[in-house]
């Protein structure tokens, strides 16, 4: 990485080279630079992250490039013959309401929005609690028997269901080691990664079972010679005789495409699983727009109406039902046929 035309990676292994071969220095000295190293190192792998490499949305990417849409034959804005309608305001209106709010009655802390989906339905429910407390309250998983595609979070493996990993979370990790570890094994394992998903595309969803077979055996191999790389902690390094050893980031990630290389690999050899968990990211967008527009919920009971709305409206798109006639429907107090 370069800042201000500085090779900011040269550098450091230059300084980390000096101070290997000083013999004069003491080592008090020794030991703080070795400290100022390892913040400068940090700070810069921090300075490296993008959307790219980690889980940071890509609006806040530096400098990030916006793709212009290609230039149409027809003008911004409404065209000649249309007719626009808004809602105008009246100066009579038939009924005003004052609203008062009382900061004290606002919901106190973060709360988790959860969501499960498929090709049919969505689900929205807001929650205090990220894990296994809130999806047992919401009810869906502990009764789930298919294929569940999560980015590991330890509360999903709480449940009995087949599991499978979002592999456009494994992509950004193993990206962001590449650039900021040069890890090999890393850049390989992406490249595979890919590959295979390349391979299932265009076998129309599944591969035969001698081409997994191979892919499997090269996904292993270089996990295998990534060792070298990235090994386990010294045990002897252990600070107290509980816990587990400390590990970096690249050993973690390694640690789990081998120990869930099945749940990795699922998306190769069964049809239905897919190689990312997107959907359930494109249909949390909406909500995304109403938390940048509104910020918040001035109560729990509004943010249950509105997951309950959008989970609604969500579902009938994926249905083919137009929104408009959904909603026109729950007025009447009627539902879509496929509610049954």
């Amino acid at each position: 990485m370069k800042i201000n035309g500085i090779d900011v990676d040269a550098t450091l292994k230059k300084v980390k080279t000096v101070l290997s071969e000083e013999k004069g220095l003491s080592p008090a000295i020794k030991s703080v630079v070795e400290l100022l190293v390892l913040l400068v190192t940090l700070l810069v792998s921090r300075l490296n992250l993008d959307s790219r490499n980690s889980s940071k949305p890509p609006s806040s990417d530096p400098n990030r490039k916006k793709v212009s849409r290609k230039k149409g034959d027809k003008k911004a804005g409404g065209q000649k013959g249309h007719v626009g309608v808004t809602l105008q305001k009246v100066n009579n209106p038939d009924k005003i309401k004052v609203i008062k709010v009382k900061r004290r009655n606002l919901p106190p802390g973060k709360y988790w929005l959860h969501n499960a989906s498929n090709n049919l339905w969505t689900h929205y429910f807001p929650h205090k609690s990220r894990g296994s407390e809130a999806m047992d309250s919401i009810g869906i998983l502990p009764l789930f028997c298919g294929v569940l595609c999560h980015d590991h979070l330890k509360s999903y493996y709480k449940y009995s269901c087949t599991h499978a990993l979002c592999n456009a979370h494994h992509i950004r990790e193993l990206e962001g080691i590449w650039e900021n570890d040069k890890h090999q094994w890393a850049r390989d394992t992406k490249s595979l990664l890919e590959e295979i998903h390349r391979a299932v595309n265009e076998a129309g969803g599944v591969l035969e079972a001698g081409e997994s077979e191979r892919y499997r055996q090269k996904y292993r191999l270089i996990l295998k010679n990534g060792e070298a790389e990235c090994p386990p902690p010294d045990k002897m390094s252990r600070k107290g005789k509980r816990g587990r050893v400390k590990r970096t980031k690249a050993r973690n990630l390694m640690e789990r495409l081998i120990n869930f290389e099945d749940d990795t690999l699922r998306f190769m050899d069964n049809k239905i699983v897919p190689f990312t968990n997107n959907l359930a990211e494109n249909d949390i967008r909406m909500t995304k727009v109403q938390q940048k527009i509104s910020g918040c919920f001035r109560s729990m009971k509004g943010a249950k109406y509105f997951c309950r709305i959008r989970s609604y409206l969500s579902t009938c798109r994926k249905q083919a039902i137009n929104l408009s006639q959904a909603l026109q429907m729950l007025f009447r107090g009627e539902l879509p046929a496929f509610v049954g």
